[in-house]
């Protein structure tokens, strides 16, 4: 029997255990009658015990099937330490209930737990991680996108399981005539509880050190783990807003089209993915300049757009603190190209309610923007579960390109290629096993709707264009135990495509080795305008024919981890809470082999040391940006309109009304930053 079959048969004993208790504890009660005797107290600690160890082996088994991709010491930390929680739990509850004998309490407790399991196993099953306190409070304002990604493939076994886990709860609510755990203070109830902690504390201490989870790890906690690395001196300074000197010497139109969650190894250009999907983005790549070794800044929409259209990096918290009012404190492209007389818009098929992107967009400068909501449909269909079918988008681009008579900045935002990998007109298989068959066909789509949106745009945009093509970050497939792409250092999260085409500026068409990252784009562009300019970027002009010595990339959530390229040479630092892993790409792109200990020491330290000394860099280049808002700006040459900047301390999240958002027809949106009062 495969560890799949046991898992099932073991859940099904687990489950039969915790269901047939609440008939043996109501027996036990019966006979216990008026006195309490040794006996029975003897009897209610082994039901309570079996009560106790059945529930925990359902939630290991539970968590044994989200961990089954992962290494044999992760996969064995996962599960231990799940059930160690629970044990530590239901000690804890004990311990409460020598105050608060509330049998209401503990029933309430469980059905609490429960649903906690239903949504962490089925976020686990899609994404690899576990749900934390940062993921809840950014998905408190996205409950439709939350939802979605739990609800969209669902295994379906888990209804099942938990109908019966849940079915349990409320059988033993109803029939048991006592709580389960009313035991006697002294003896056997001391005894009992006294086991059921220390067997959690071993259990959740020994998950982390088998697994060095990073993020619920009490070997870290313990002081197990390894402390993460101390910066010392003042952190760098990365970031000083740009400011526009002069007139270009050049204003082709420039459209930069950014594709969901596409992996650079899905282009076919790339030569790393099998057939090719992507004929069309493979003929610009032809025709154009294709970066080999090109890196988003933070495996997350939102903030890796704000990589690319504001050129460093963006805060790295779960907060788009840069969507609130006067929230972001940037120069960015559209501010910029402002100044050079383009017109800007930002334009995506998904929904705009998602993490507030009006606002984000309007903080960027844009004059004008188009999202699903704005869409409204137009005969497409619905893709996944914020998403529309990409054409959606083509009529109202060419439309608002032909409405003006200045140069045009268009910024286009994919969204079928993200999760659940729905091609519009096709019927998705379900199961996780053919995830990646329908990514791919999803890429495919994007990838005609691409080619036509060029071809049009040739042949109707006056003057030249210079496109842009990249993707906001990867995906992944559990190739190393996570997926999808928030909380993935490894190169199918990291690595995006990034090619240049349209303008003979660019020279011949080539292949360009080197580091790259999103930051490069405005100074390539800025590059492209022959415009001169001041202020401090961490990027540099793709035509830089060396590149970067080294590139990073944050994970979404804060403080869980980066990714450092320096060569060949790959770093994935865990902030102290796993050891460094170093991967060879030249030898090992797929990253199964860890170096690490083959490495210098001092190499392995070095690069610690620089990564935290990042981190720290970008919470002071964001403190700078703060304190840059709360005083006025320089008289000449604002790095954005106003005269004044504020920045409020106690932000909140505040939705852009739809009166300020277009349909087909551009309007002028006000600035964002408005004299301070």
């Amino acid at each position: 029997m495969d560890r799949e079959g046991l898992q099932d048969l073991g859940g099904g004993v687990a489950l039969g255990a915790v269901e047939l208790m609440p008939v043996v504890e109501a027996e036990l009660g019966q006979e216990a009658g008026v006195a309490e005797s040794a006996r029975t107290d003897h009897h209610r600690a082994w039901a309570a015990l079996v009560h106790v160890f059945a529930f925990v082996l359902f939630v290991g088994l539970l968590r044994a099937e989200t961990a089954a991709t992962w290494g044999i010491g992760t996969w064995i930390g996962q599960v231990l330490g799940a059930m160690g929680a629970v044990l530590l739990l239901e000690a804890a509850l004990l311990a409460v209930e020598r105050v608060l004998p509330s049998r209401g309490l503990r029933i309430v407790v469980r059905v609490v737990v429960c649903s906690a399991l239903l949504i962490d196993h089925q976020f686990r099953l899609e994404t690899g991680s576990a749900i934390n306190f940062e993921y809840l409070a950014a998905a408190w304002q996205q409950m439709g996108s939350l939802g979605g990604l739990v609800a969209s493939g669902a295994d379906p076994r888990l209804p099942w399981r938990l109908a019966q886990a849940l079915g349990c709860l409320a059988f033993a609510a109803v029939v048991a005539p006592r709580p389960a755990f009313r035991l006697p203070v002294q003896g056997t109830r001391l005894a009992l509880e006294t086991a059921i902690a220390v067997t959690g504390l071993v259990l959740y201490v020994s998950g982390g050190v088998a697994s060095g989870g990073p993020t619920w790890n009490a070997a870290s906690i313990l002081g197990l783990a390894p402390e993460p690395v101390a910066v010392t001196g003042e952190p760098e300074k990365l970031y000083e807003a740009p400011r526009i000197s002069g007139r270009a010497a050049r204003r082709p139109n420039i459209v930069i089209i950014a594709l969901e969650s596409t992996r650079a190894s899905v282009v076919g250009a790339y030569g790393k993915g099998g057939p090719s999907v992507t004929p069309e983005l493979d003929a610009i790549a032809s025709r154009g300049l294709l970066f080999e070794n090109a890196y988003t800044s933070v495996t997350h929409t939102s903030k890796a757009m704000l990589g690319l259209l504001c050129g460093t990096y963006p805060a790295f918290e779960t907060r788009v603190r840069e969507s609130y009012t006067r929230g972001n404190g940037m120069a960015c492209l559209p501010h910029l190209l402002r100044k050079l007389g383009y017109r800007s818009r930002f334009m995506m098929s998904a929904d705009g309610d998602f993490e507030n992107f009006p606002g984000l967009v309007r903080n960027m400068g844009f004059g004008s923007w188009m999202m699903r909501d704005d869409l409204g449909g137009r005969g497409f269909e619905k893709v996944g579960y914020f998403g529309l079918d990409e054409r959606s988008l083509l009529e109202p681009a060419l439309d608002w390109v032909r409405s003006g008579e200045e140069p045009f900045f268009l910024t286009i935002l994919t969204s079928v290629g993200h999760h659940p990998y729905e091609r519009p007109g096709a019927k998705r298989k379900k199961g996780r096993e053919h995830d990646f068959e329908s990514y791919r066909e999803s890429v495919a789509h994007v990838d005609e709707v691409v080619g036509e949106l060029v071809r049009r745009l040739e042949a109707e945009a006056p003057g030249e264009t210079l496109f842009v093509f990249t993707a906001d970050h990867g995906e992944a497939f559990g190739e190393h135990g996570s997926r999808i792409h928030d909380l993935v250092p490894y190169e199918e999260g990291t690595h995006v495509p990034l090619i240049l085409y349209g303008t003979e500026w660019l020279g011949e068409p080539r292949r360009v080795g080197g580091l790259r990252q999103h930051f490069d784009v405005i100074p390539t562009i800025l590059e492209a305008l022959g415009v001169r300019w001041g202020g401090k970027l961490p990027g540099m002009s793709l035509l830089d024919e060396k590149g970067h010595e080294f590139v990073i990339t944050s994970c979404f959530q804060p403080r869980n981890c980066l990714a450092m390229r320096m060569g060949d040479l790959k770093f994935v630092y865990r902030y102290g809470f796993s050891p460094m892993q170093a991967y060879d790409l030249a030898r090992d792109p797929l990253e199964k082999k860890n170096v690490v200990a083959s490495l210098p020491r001092s190499l392995v330290r070095a690069a610690e040391e620089r990564l935290a000394s990042l981190d720290a860099a970008v919470v002071r280049s964001k403190e700078d940006a703060r304190e840059q808002a709360k005083s006025p700006a320089p008289k000449s040459d604002s790095p954005v309109p106003g005269s004044r900047f504020r920045f409020e301390r106690f932000e909140r999240f505040e939705r852009v009304d739809r009166s300020d958002r277009v349909d087909r027809v551009e309007r002028r949106v006000p600035p964002i930053f408005k004299p301070a009062k």
